[in-house]
């Protein structure tokens, strides 16, 4: 994640996640009051190893599709993920 996003996610509204699911590339994140977010993470395996590390430090900032897992960050997408593309 880029540290200027990062920047401005922290100094938008957070959301404690209270529940935090990955089905593939599929992220959902059930804060502990309001909507449920449906994101995805092109990079399932990483998140997956990160959220057995901190099951209790998750925040999600809606504004930014961001998720702070202990002291990792994930850039999240909303709706259909695009591949990533390679760069020579």
């Amino acid at each position: 994640m880029h540290y200027i996003q990062q920047g401005q996610a922290l100094r938008s509204p957070s959301l404690t996640a209270r529940h935090v699911a990955l089905d593939g590339e599929r992220l959902v994140v059930v804060p502990s009051h309001g909507e449920q977010l449906d994101w995805r993470h092109h990079d399932p395996e990483r998140i997956s190893d990160v959220l057995g590390l901190f099951p209790h430090s998750r925040v999600a900032y809606p504004a930014f599709h961001a998720l702070r897992v202990g002291p990792y960050w994930f850039n999240c997408a909303h709706g259909v993920l695009a591949p990533c593309e390679a760069r020579a």
